[in-house]
């Protein structure tokens, strides 16, 4: 299906005509750099031109997304992203575009589980303890009424949470990395 689609594109028979461009919104070195130098190693064996990654971080993805969405339309200047440039900057960031109509998704490449890990000598054992710390720091010296507000509004967003140490495929799949 992909062939078909791509001859039909209009200029698909003359693209790439210069090198394209994978614009990583983070420092070289991280997972989304990596997928980059594979995704553009791997393209560049079956095309004209070498792919060039460029990573430009700063500004939670902004600075990136705003070059791409400034770029020439011509499929030239593609960008790896993370979620947050469309589902969280828009909220705590002014925005010199819309992420909604300037940029157009082509594709999901990865899905990237975070996980919480502390120091094995810490007393945070699991979420609950995470959370039990977080209360008795944050909430000390607040007034009575302030402190049981913020403390049943915690209670109640970790009732979510799960209440357990993580299972020991996690611990071994950490610890191999």
């Amino acid at each position: 299906m992909i062939a078909p689609a791509r001859a039909q594109a209009p200029g698909a028979a003359t693209w790439p005509q210069r090198p394209p461009r994978i614009i990583v919104p983070f420092t070289p070195g991280g997972s989304p750099d990596v997928l980059a130098r594979l995704l553009a190693e791997e393209s560049s064996r079956r095309w004209p031109h070498t792919i060039v990654v460029e990573n430009r971080p700063g500004a939670g993805g902004n600075i990136a997304a705003d070059f791409v969405a400034r770029s020439a339309p011509d499929g030239h200047t593609i960008l790896l992203m993370s979620n947050n440039i469309v589902s969280v900057n828009p909220h705590i960031s002014r925005m010199a575009f819309d992420p909604l109509t300037d940029l157009v998704p082509v594709a999901l490449l990865a899905r990237s589980p975070l996980v919480i890990l502390v120091n094995q000598a810490s007393p945070v054992q699991d979420i609950a303890g995470l959370i039990a710390l977080v209360l008795g720091r944050h909430f000390a010296g607040l007034n009575e009424h302030a402190d049981r507000r913020g403390h049943e509004r915690w209670r109640h967003q970790s009732s979510h949470c799960r209440r357990s140490r993580p299972d020991d495929r996690l611990q071994g799949a950490v610890a191999h990395r």
